[in-house]
């Protein structure tokens, strides 16, 4: 899962199959003030940083299932703004926020692309906003 935060960027996933243990995941960053961050302002009990340089995400950490879960749902609780990219701007700086624009322009893009393999039946499924 990728979370696009007020803290930062996050990747979350299930390293199970590479020993680690049962009901845990590693929450992994490329930028280690994100970490920092989301200490700071969500997960005051964040485990330590683990360093793998060679890594497409240098910066991890390994936290239960359910306590990463608490910390989401805080980081969901705190949405208190009407555009991201705009509060990205002004919490983590303009070099962010175009980042994230640019995220935001491919995933427009993707609307148009998958828009056409959708199927008639999830095509019903979905309401227009009501």
């Amino acid at each position: 899962m990728w979370l696009f935060t007020r803290a930062g960027f996050f990747s979350v996933v299930d390293k199970k199959s590479q020993g680690r243990g049962v009901g845990e995941v590693c929450v992994r960053t490329r930028v280690l003030a994100d970490f920092e961050s989301l200490h700071q302002l969500y997960f005051p009990d964040m485990p330590d940083v683990v360093v793998e340089q060679h890594s497409d995400y240098p910066y991890r950490i390994f936290v239960g299932k359910k306590q990463w879960a608490k910390v989401a749902a805080l980081m969901s609780e705190d949405v208190d703004y009407s555009n991201f990219k705009t509060m990205v701007g002004k919490v983590q700086g303009y070099d962010r926020a175009h980042l994230y624009g640019e995220i935001w322009s491919v995933m427009f893009g993707a609307e148009q692309k998958l828009a056409r393999t959708t199927t008639t039946t999830t095509k019903k499924r979905v309401s227009n906003g009501h």
